[in-house]
């Protein structure tokens, strides 16, 4: 619920994340939500190779399914492959300064400063090791 608790939920996350990507290498994949948008097709056919699926073409053409949705983002399902919510985030910037200062690892310098967070210096690379 706040910033401080936030960082530490992420770093379990991104923690068990390592680890399962790690010992499962050949179970676990990560997709990139922006090189889906790039790359709708080449993306959604690398997935489904990994799974073990065939290619159909009615892949892309998802939001015409008429498969029932369940969830809170039935609206979303139903829409067309979109980018505007590619870095969406940074009109927060400001906003997200605490949160980036727990999680300075994580964040280029750039996406540092959009925050209004101070970069990821060699030196403070050296502080946090203390």
């Amino acid at each position: 619920s706040d910033f401080k608790n936030l960082g530490i939920v992420y770093r379990e996350f991104d923690k068990m994340a390592r680890h399962w990507s790690e010992c499962l290498p050949d179970r676990v994949r990560e997709v990139s939500y922006e090189e889906v948008i790039a790359d709708p097709e080449g993306q959604l056919r690398a997935v489904l190779d990994f799974v073990g699926l065939d290619w159909t073409p009615e892949v892309l053409d998802f939001k015409a399914s008429f498969s029932q949705v369940n969830t809170a983002s039935l609206s979303q399902v139903r829409q067309p492959i979109y980018s505007d919510a590619v870095a969406r985030w940074r009109r927060y910037g400001p906003m997200l300064k605490d949160l980036a200062a727990e999680l300075p690892e994580f964040l280029t310098d750039e996406e540092m400063q959009a925050c209004g967070a101070f970069p990821l210096t060699q030196e403070r690379v050296a502080q946090d090791a203390r």
